[in-house]
């Protein structure tokens, strides 16, 4: 294609020109994160012993202690969650919905760390079509996300609102499991170049078998409850 006799660029080589110029630049970023893996400059996810990764992404990791915690004014034991920026840019998390967040299921009492039997109900994952994503760009841009540097984390503590954390009775030799399901919405900043910004929004969820068979936590005779934290994040 020549250019043009009158000194003017045809809009066939501006929309080349364009598309190598985004093709430079997404080279330049798959090379920085390759860099970046191969140098280990990304975070880990949370190797704590307390804690159990439940799920996890190139991007962030969310952890359950395992252990229960208490609050004097209410009757129900709690799950201590954290949620873990493991990637290179900034997250931002939407934590105002109880119902979109991950929690306890189900618990019961058995006498290995395997569940024979897995019979409960989990949730419907919300459709991440152009609906969630265009909500989720308006929570950002009106502040109300909660948002995280690289390698920073969030925590939060929900309840088990079916029955009381005096109904847990048993002995040594057996297991408390507790069965953990739910949904967190979250949307990634990457600034590719300097002119253009995108958005990746994405939704961690138990949807495949590798999730559903890490997200029970088990928990060893006897056990103690904690206090939550003052200013602690609570849904109950």
């Amino acid at each position: 294609m020549q250019k043009p006799t009158n000194g003017k660029i045809s809009p066939e080589c501006k929309a080349i020109h364009k598309f190598y110029g985004y093709l430079k630049n997404y080279m330049k970023y798959c090379l920085f994160i390759l860099s970046s893996l191969l140098s280990g400059q990304f975070f880990a996810q949370n190797n704590d012993a307390a804690f159990q990764v439940l799920y996890s992404s190139p991007v962030v990791s969310i952890s359950a202690e395992k252990n229960l915690y208490e609050t004097d004014n209410s009757p129900h034991f709690f799950i201590h969650y954290q949620i873990k920026n493991i990637g290179a840019y900034d997250l931002a998390f939407y934590l105002e919905d109880e119902d979109r967040l991950f929690y306890p299921n189900q618990w019961g009492i058995v006498d290995t760390t395997m569940r024979l039997i897995v019979s409960e109900r989990r949730i419907i994952v919300h459709n991440m079509g152009d609906t969630t994503k265009r909500w989720m760009k308006r929570l950002y841009g009106k502040g109300e996300l909660h948002k995280l540097k690289p390698g920073a984390t969030i925590d939060y503590y929900r309840n088990f609102n079916n029955g009381s954390k005096n109904d847990i009775q048993f002995k040594e030799g057996e297991y408390m499991y507790i069965s953990m399901d739910g949904e967190l919405f979250y949307l990634q900043d990457k600034h590719i170049n300097d002119t253009e910004f995108e958005y990746q929004i994405s939704c961690a969820h138990f949807g495949s078998e590798k999730f559903t068979k890490e997200s029970t936590v088990y928990l060893s005779y006897p056990i103690s409850f904690k206090k939550i934290p003052t200013n602690a994040i609570i849904f109950q």
